[in-house]
Order: C-alpha cells, then structure tokens, then sequence
C-alpha cells in the first residue's frame, strides 16, 4: 500500500505491506500523491526539486518509477499552464499523465508523453471549464464534469 504522510516539515510517500508490519519511505524528499498506472507497472508521484540558476529556485516535478523497486524512470517539469488543484490521470494504456489546461476560461484535456517531447492536446473544446475526468479502462471512453463558474458581484454602499 502506498500512502503520503505529512510530517513536521515535509510531505513524503511511503508504503507498507498489505499484511503490515513497518512502514518504509518510498520516496526520499518531499513528495505527494502516489497513483499506480493501471497495470501496477508504474507509479506517478509529484515531488519538489531545487535548481541553481543564477539563484536556487523550486522546480515541481512529475515523475514516474517503477513500482517493483521503485527506481525512477521518467522526470517531466509540471506544466506552467496546468490547472492547478486537479491531479494528472494516467493514459488508459500509460503511455503519458493527461492533465487539465484551462486556458481563457476553455478547459481541454493534454497528454505529456512518458517517452518525453512535447505535449499533445486530447480534447479540443472551445467553451467551458474541466472539473474532473476520467477515462474507462480500454480506453474507448471519457467521462468528465464539465461547465461554467458563474458568479455575481454585488456592491453595497451606506446613504447617509
């Protein structure tokens, strides 16, 4: 079993058998939200990295492992223009993390390929916001929840 832990200073992954005992780290460093590929080949997992440029910034970091060492096999900077709060899914046959672009108020559905390049664009809507979505297992189907935000200003002001 794989699971985020928060501690004192810093989230990070662990895992522990199904039939317990004690738990091991499975990542060293902060990191968050372990989700196995649909075989249970891979596993994806967000984490932080610093990089000295001309000064040491924080870089976040999709990367992808294999889940029977657990040994790093794919790193890809998280895209600028994903949308934030929505986690990536994995492609029905894993060949890349789809993710949400919302982009003038148009949400669409990218893939950023595990064998690297560019991202591809899946979705090519032309209205409307992404909530959630999910792809079923062979892959012949999407689902999401999709639509506006609507929201209405009021403005209050005291007569004397």
């Amino acid at each position: 079993m794989l699971y985020a832990s928060q501690g004192l200073d810093r989230s990070s992954l662990w895992r522990v058998s199904i039939e317990g005992g004690e738990p091991t780290p499975l990542v060293q460093g902060e990191s968050f939200d372990a989700v196995p590929s649909p075989s249970g080949r891979m596993v994806y997992y967000w984490t932080f990295e610093w990089e000295q440029r001309p000064v040491r910034i924080r870089l976040a970091r999709w990367l992808v492992m294999l889940s029977t060492d657990f040994t790093p096999l794919f790193g890809f900077d998280v895209p600028g223009d994903a949308t934030i709060g929505m986690m990536p899914l994995w492609a029905p046959d894993e060949s890349g993390l789809d993710y949400v672009v919302t982009r003038s108020g148009v949400s669409n559905i990218w893939r950023q390929p595990l064998t690297g390049g560019p991202p591809v664009q899946i979705t090519h809507y032309s209205a409307g916001k992404i909530f959630s979505f999910a792809w079923s297992p062979d892959g012949r189907w999407l689902s999401l929840a999709s639509g506006v935000n609507r929201s209405d200003v009021v403005v209050l002001s005291r007569q004397p």
